[in-house]
């Protein structure tokens, strides 16, 4: 299934989803409102995360009332790991990336100083994640790095933005305008390898 933030022709705004095997989408009930972005599911498919109104938000697919996990004002796309936990960036310029249990809780930088800090994703296990920083607009000076939850260090792994793994070892993520695809290394520390192009003319949502 595919989660994805639309705008109808009278200006609300919501959550929608859609079968990979249809070309129907449905609205998710409870997320009509004042949506940043799409939302990230949860690692077992039963639940989303969202930021609504400047509250992050955590929806249970089966149904019922979106529960408020806390207060974030504007936010990019977040991620969810499988170590229960999601990251999300927050606050003003310059936009640093934060984590909250996904049960609700405390609310801790996730990365030292440095952004925007845009487009979290997360590496396999769920302690490491990658995102993108830029100095404005996501042009040539963006660039993508990987973080830990344990850690406040980051590397710098390459130019480009919107990264996320790929079993077995691939990372797909925006370098200017074109999705390209790079052999990530065992460690998944460094990439390997000439960048694959898979697609042209990609837009990349920007602060």
């Amino acid at each position: 299934r595919i989660l994805f933030a639309a705008t109808k022709r009278d200006g609300t705004r919501s959550l929608w989803i859609r079968p990979m095997d249809s070309v129907k989408a449905q609205p998710i009930p409870e997320t009509e409102g004042r949506l940043y972005s799409t939302g990230a599911w949860s690692p077992d498919g039963r639940s989303i995360a969202y930021v609504e109104d400047g509250k992050l938000r955590r929806l249970e697919m089966a149904g019922g009332s979106p529960r408020i996990l806390g207060s974030v004002g504007a936010m990019a796309v977040p991620a969810w790991s499988p170590a229960g936990v999601i990251l999300f960036t927050a606050g003003e310029s310059p936009y640093l990336l934060y984590q909250i249990p996904a049960s609700g809780g405390e609310v801790k930088t996730a990365t030292g100083s440095g952004g925007p800090q845009l487009y979290p994703s997360f590496l396999p296990g769920g302690r490491s994640f990658l995102y993108c920083t830029t100095g404005g607009g996501l042009g040539s000076d963006a660039a993508l790095y990987t973080g830990a939850l344990d850690s406040k260090q980051a590397k710098r792994l390459a130019a480009g933005s919107s990264a996320v793994f790929v079993p077995p070892a691939w990372l797909l993520f925006v370098r200017g305008s074109t999705l390209v695809a790079q052999s990530l290394g065992p460690r998944k520390q460094s990439l390997s390898g000439d960048p694959i192009p898979i697609a042209d003319q990609v837009a990349v949502l920007a602060l």
